[in-house]
């Protein structure tokens, strides 16, 4: 089980398997989705489990064939910034998710995707982060070509294409608003 870090500063545990062919797919990962589920199915490391695509497309453990001998541990700290985590209910948090660097990478990622913003991938937005020229989605509408030209593999002619995208994106339909 990896542990990842989504925009709301839940932590999901992921089944890692070993590749299998899955409606046609080969998967290596399924969701977990909360703690409850991975209580429930009793998880454990090296377990033999059954795998479904939900809806035909979202990898999810079924259940449990075989438990494996190592039980998985939640962790204590966030995978990500090594802060505190909390459990509410059935769901693991970051304690600082306003301050964790996935947290704050998933919400950006997630505006630029709502708006459409071509470009800025998720390394892009992590060395953005980084050097802490993002840290909220608007902040994006501060940044100029000479602070893109700061990052790695960033020349000029994309950091122009970039920021025009950028100030596209300036005025949106209500609907995207």
């Amino acid at each position: 089980v990896v542990w990842s870090v989504g925009r709301t500063g839940v932590i999901t545990p992921v089944a890692v398997v070993l590749p299998v062919q899955v409606s046609g797919a080969t998967v290596t990962r399924a969701s977990l989705h909360n703690l409850a589920i991975l209580n429930n199915l009793e998880l454990t490391k090296d377990a033999s489990v059954e795998i479904v695509r939900r809806g035909g497309v979202i990898p999810y453990v079924e259940r449990v064939f075989e438990h494996g001998q190592e039980a998985i541990v939640i962790p204590s700290k966030c995978p990500c910034c090594e802060e505190a985590t909390e459990i509410k209910g059935d769901f693991l948090y970051c304690a600082q998710a306003d301050a964790c660097t996935d947290v704050i990478r998933a919400r950006i990622a997630y505006f630029c995707s709502v708006i459409d913003l071509q470009g800025l991938g998720e390394k892009h937005l992590l060395n953005l982060i980084e050097k802490s020229l993002l840290s909220t989605p608007a902040d994006l509408f501060n940044l100029t070509t000479e602070k893109l030209e700061q990052l790695d593999r960033m020349g000029p002619k994309l950091a122009t294409k970039i920021i025009a995208e950028i100030e596209q994106k300036r005025t949106l339909p209500p609907a995207v608003f």
